[in-house]
């Protein structure tokens, strides 16, 4: 039996007073319940949106970063500044800078155009768009700011490409201070689209945005359908508050003119501001409908009295009691709440309605945590090999120096550079290079004990960490193991090739203490290895034995 079909043969005029007031009482505390639910909700959802954008912004950060880091860029822009530089090596130099910009350019797809600066006027000397040398950007602000530090221009609507955009610019320098060029990454922000209006899967009126400094949308809202929106302002009171450096949730009218919930996030490390909301109408459905069915029931109460009528009441506002205290529940976030209600009427619907929310925002969770378990591990490792990263890297040598300082042993830094990979590259196809790379990287860790580090370095350098060493004993029989995995054939594609290594070796303490310097007298002895012996591995002090001996 439905339930106004009870109420209607039940109510009595004493009973409707008592119904009244105790139906209103867990009305209000339903819809409170109900609104705190929603806010929940929305505040997974700006989490889960603000954990992706900072991986998608990190990402974005990357490409100038490693430019701006890298030694052989800086190499390569020293040696076009000397005058009288011979033009095979200019060419060469040239190439190189090239192909590291289109390399960058072709592995990341927000990147619109990846171009150095010289530092001295803002030319363009080197750019993945050929239209953009020769161009001089002597007074944009990433040209200006890039000189000094790492550079995070706001986004603005491009004309050219009728979106908005972003750069991201960097400084190359010689020395701290002293910068040779400028590198610069302009960022489509279409990737940023998607992000944002991946939101609604069960919520019609669901959606979410950034919005600029300016007041623009940087994203255009899911239920806004003309794209000249991105180019318009947006004023609502949750913007004002986000653009002033909040975050929080607001109550109010919305991008739509409508009345809405919304959560505001400020994101301070690129200017913007991320908004999620949804209608009321759609937020407090479940509640609206519960609302015009109390006053139904209370009307056919008037017109009718019976004792039945008062038991009955007492149950539904026992079931209705029973409803808030499981929704209160839900709302501070015990997910594993159900709500055990019996029967056919409007108040079981709503129960269950309670309990596939609960689901939904329990599942959501688990999402979240599963996505930042995986944002964590993507930060820390290389995404073709799986081996740590140089974050990671640099991490665990910390650790092995801070074991080895306190138990008196040593660590081992081998750098290692493949030879020939060029050759395999140029033959086989980069795919093939990928194979290779991460057959590499395999038979690497299976000449390492289960306490030793190797990461990937870049390209097709790898840096191994051996701790707790005592003497160089450990550290020829890791090498030798390591040139006997890598001698062996590669089969690729039926075809066998074949590569060789050559290894820097620097220990600690023996050669220095820093982690930076290091990892810095490891590469320098592979380059003597590479060049200069015919065992193609040196360790760092060789080198300063060979430089301190006579002629």
């Amino acid at each position: 039996m439905r339930l106004a079909t009870r109420m209607s043969l039940a109510f009595s005029s004493f009973a409707m007073i008592v119904v009244m007031a105790i139906s209103l009482f867990d009305y209000n505390s339903s819809r409170d319940s109900l609104k705190a639910a929603v806010v929940s909700e929305l505040d997974a959802i700006i989490e889960e949106k603000t954990a992706a954008f900072e991986v998608w912004f990190a990402h974005q950060l990357m490409g100038p970063k490693m430019i701006a880091n890298s030694n052989h860029v800086l190499t390569h822009i020293d040696e076009l500044s000397i005058s009288g530089i011979d033009e095979d090596q200019r060419l060469l130099a040239e190439q190189y800078l090239q192909q590291e910009l289109t390399n960058w350019h072709h592995n990341n797809t927000s990147y619109n155009s990846i171009f150095i600066m010289n530092a001295a006027n803002g030319e363009i000397f080197i750019s993945s768009d050929p239209d953009l040398k020769g161009q001089f950007k002597e007074d944009r602000s990433y040209f200006i700011e890039g000189r000094r530090e790492l550079y995070i221009q706001p986004p603005y609507y491009s004309i050219s490409t009728q979106s908005p955009s972003m750069v991201v610019s960097a400084p190359i320098e010689s020395a701290p201070g002293h910068p040779l060029a400028v590198v610069a990454a302009r960022i489509e922000l279409e990737n940023l689209q998607i992000l944002a209006q991946r939101v609604a899967e069960r919520r019609d009126s669901l959606q979410a945005y950034f919005v600029d400094k300016a007041n623009l949308f940087v994203t255009q809202p899911r239920l806004i359908h003309n794209p000249a929106v991105l180019s318009r302002g947006i004023h609502t009171e949750a913007v004002k508050r986000c653009l002033n450096g909040n975050s929080g949730i607001w109550v109010g009218i919305g991008a739509q003119k409508r009345p809405v919930i919304a959560s505001y996030r400020w994101l301070p490390q690129a200017g913007l501001c991320l908004v999620v909301e949804i209608a009321q109408e759609e937020a407090f459905s479940s509640v609206n409908e519960l609302e015009r069915k109390i006053l139904l029931v209370s009307l056919f109460a008037l017109l009718t009295s019976s004792i039945l009528g008062l038991l009955l009441a007492r149950k539904m506002s026992a079931r209705l009691a029973l409803l808030k205290r499981g929704a209160k529940r839900i709302s501070k976030g015990r997910l594993d709440e159900r709500l055990c209600i019996s029967g056919q009427d409007e108040i079981t619907d709503l129960a269950h309605a309670f309990n596939t929310m609960a689901d939904n925002l329990a599942e959501r969770e688990l999402q979240q945590k599963q996505a930042e378990e995986k944002n964590r591990y993507l930060a820390s490792h290389d995404g073709l090999t799986g081996l740590p990263n140089r974050g990671l890297l640099f991490d665990r040598l910390k650790q092995a120096i801070i074991a080895a300082k306190r138990n008196k042993t040593e660590v081992a830094v081998m750098f290692i550079d493949l030879n020939d990979f060029k050759q395999v590259n140029d033959e086989s196809g980069h795919d093939a290079g990928d194979l290779v790379i991460k057959e590499v990287a395999d038979r690497l860790k299976g000449c390492l004990r289960e306490m030793d580090t190797v990461a990937r370095y870049g390209g097709d350098e790898f840096v191994l960490v051996m701790e707790d060493l005592c003497g160089t004993d450990a550290t020829h029989r890791v090498v030798n193991s390591i040139f006997h995995a890598v001698n062996q054939p590669f089969e690729i594609d039926n075809t066998e090739v074949n590569i060789g290594v050559s290894i820097g070796i620097a220990l600690y303490p023996r050669d220095s203490v820093s982690i930076n310097h290091l990892i810095s007298l490891a590469d320098d002895a592979m380059y003597v290895a590479k060049k200069e012996t015919s065992q193609h591995y040196c360790f760092a002090y060789e080198m300063e034995l060979e430089a301190e001996s006579p002629d």
